[in-house]
Parts: C-alpha cells; structure tokens; sequence
C-alpha cells in the first residue's frame, strides 16, 4: 500500500467507515493526487475498501496499472458512479458508510445512495495532498527551475532589445507581449515543463474609473518605459506547479515605482519572514499586507490567475493552505506570495513559490526583483 493509499485506510479507520469513493475527470487534482497520473479526460472512479481500485476506459488500463502500482483496475462499460457501486457490492457483505470528497459529482452520489450505501464528507486527501511530501517538494521544484529559466530568457530578451522612437525592438522587428510570451513558452519546454496556458506577459495603464486599460494589446509594441508584466505558472510532468512574477521596465524616470517596488520587496520579506510552523497563515496574509499599507498602498491581484499577496498551490493554483482563514502552517506547506499594487503609472508586483520549513519559510529559487531587466 503506497502512502496515498495509507491516507485513505487512516481516514476509513478514523471514521469507522467501509469504503471511499470518488469519481472526477483529469482536472480533478484530488484523483490525480491519488492514481498517479493526468487520467482520461471523461469520468472515472476511484474506489478504496481494503485496497484501490481504479475504474477507468480501456484506453487508460496500462496507465492506472503502471501508477496503482499493481493494484486492482477495473474498466468503464457504464457510468463511473455504478461502477463504484458494483465494486463496493463485490467487496462488502452489505452497504455501509462511505466516505465521499464534498465535491463527489451529484449522479454518482445518486448511484451510490441508490445502492443503500450512506455517504459521509471527509476532507481527508485534500488535507493530506496540502502537505508535501519530499518526493512533491522535488516536483515544485523541478516547475520553479524552469519558471527561473523562462524568466531569465525574457529578461535577457528585454535587455538586449534596442529603443526606436519610444518602443522595444529586438531583431529589427518591433518586440510585443506575443512575442515575449513565445520567449517564455520556449525556455519552459526546454527546461520539460509545460506552461500550461498559464504565462502572462502584459503591459497595463494606471486604471481609468476603475477599468484597467491596456496600453499594450498583444500584438502591439511595447514602449521603453512600459510597466511589464511577466508571469508565468508551469507544471513538471507530475502536475505540480511552479509560480514567478516580476515587473519589468527598460528605461523607468524613479518615481512611483520605484517607491511600488520598494514597498512590493519589503511585503515579500515580511511574508516569508512571518511564516512559520504553527503560525496562522491569515496572520502570514495580514503582515505581509500591512507592511505594503505602511508605504500608503493596497494589494491588488498580480494576474486573474494569481492571488493578492498569498495563496496555497501545488496540483492546483489554488488549493490547501487557505490564507484567508486561522489554518495553522505546517512544515511542508507551499504557498505563493505574490505582493502587487496598482498605481499612477500601472502595476508593480512579484510573485515567488514558497515552502514552510521546520526552522520557518524559505523562497523556491532566486531570481532578482529589480524593475531593470
């Protein structure tokens, strides 16, 4: 029994359950956290009783045999949930209390119930996947080496573009956020992971009545005292993410922000300063959020991807620890800071991958926050 196995068994026992039972689709970061692999794009299932038994299409029963390490698969002829319920027929006596995630799809919640079986909530693979392992660890890893290289590459490409009559150009052609974003893409393919429709490479205006303008469309060229953008969130070929943002600007006059900067820097510290075993990850959020308003300004969000200031990632962009709640961090927490605020001349911010140590916090990589590519 491998250690996500071990996880489902403790939440059974703890219960005094007979079974757990899921059922979701790829996108599912649950199932992929507990079979191993992406999974077929349709419904399959997962069942547990005393050991895993996946339900997949018949096109993906080499796969889950590889990632269940020899455990029991089973194929699809019908809906997922019936198929759990026929493997919970097979293995028990009679029906009894089955463990479900809260977000169990409501038609194999019907088939099971249909079949005398009770179905309990329990959080216990969202609470296990929020602490990794260091296996995972490794995985985050992997991603943020290769956000590390796609920044660099955008950097450098930046750096060597030339200024011609207030824009960017770079190999005589005028340089856009389309073409940084293909820069980007490429340097995370090189590196083996995926950018998973994820980079964002823009250039923004200070808001108008509260709509931000862009003064860079995509295809656009950009200008030498634009306010860029950079973000980028890659997965590694096991699903786990890597998260780097930065604020780029060729010719900047000081000014406001570089004050934004300052005070984006000094929110980062203060965050991965603040965050600790034990210590309350809405605290970590509050500190790191009060030290901006001591420069007179409010976070904002970085990208509509990413969070203002903090958020938990892993399989997901957003998952377990909730900064906005009193849940205590734990050694193994990662998490993504990501301090940006928004003024007279558009958005400055930074956002870094994190993992709380034993000892505290400490940042995934190293990439410089300087405005200066």
């Amino acid at each position: 029994m491998n250690g996500r196995s071990t996880v489902v068994a403790s939440a059974l026992a703890d219960a005094d359950a007979t079974a757990f039972v899921h059922v979701g689709d790829r996108h599912d970061a649950a199932l992929r956290y507990l079979v191993g692999f992406d999974g077929p794009a349709c419904e399959f299932a997962y069942v547990h009783v005393d050991h895993p038994v996946v339900c997949v299409p018949p096109a993906y029963e080499a796969r889950a045999r590889q990632s269940l390490d020899g455990d029991e698969v089973r194929t699809l002829d019908g809906p997922p949930g019936l198929a759990a319920r026929a493997v919970l027929d097979d293995a028990l006596d009679a029906p009894g209390t089955v463990l479900v995630p809260r977000h169990l799809p409501h038609d194999a919640a019907v088939h099971l119930e249909s079949g005398g079986y009770d179905l309990a909530s329990t959080r216990a693979v969202a609470d296990a996947r929020a602490v990794k392992t260091d296996a995972e660890l490794d995985r985050h890893r992997a991603a943020q080496s290769g956000a590390e290289r796609a920044m660099a590459a955008v950097a450098s490409t930046l750096s060597a573009a030339d200024p011609a009559d207030g824009e960017l150009h770079a190999d005589d052609r005028p340089l856009t956020p389309a073409r940084l974003r293909r820069v980007a893409n490429v340097a995370l393919a090189e590196a083996g992971v995926s950018d998973a429709g994820n980079t964002v490479v823009r250039s923004d205006a200070a808001p108008i009545d509260g709509v931000v303008r862009s003064d860079a469309a995509d295809g656009e060229p950009l200008g030498v005292s634009d306010l860029l953008t950079v973000a980028v969130a890659p997965r590694e070929p096991g699903g786990y993410h890597g998260v780097l943002a930065r604020t780029f600007v060729v010719e900047s006059d000081g000014g406001w922000e570089r004050r934004a900067a300052v005070a984006v820097d000094a929110s980062r510290r203060v965050g991965v300063d603040t965050a600790a075993p034990g210590e309350d990850a809405s605290y970590v959020r509050a500190e790191a959020t009060a030290e901006l308003g001591s420069f007179g300004l409010s976070p904002v969000a970085l990208t509509p991807e990413l969070p203002a200031v903090a958020r938990g990632v892993g399989l997901d962009l957003d998952e377990a620890p909730d900064f906005a709640s009193e849940t205590p961090l734990e050694p193994g927490h990662v998490f993504v800071l990501a301090p940006a605020v928004r003024g007279e001349k558009g958005l400055v911010g930074t956002a870094d991958l994190a993992v709380v140590t034993e000892d505290g916090a400490e940042l995934v990589g190293s990439v410089p926050t300087s405005l200066s590519p």
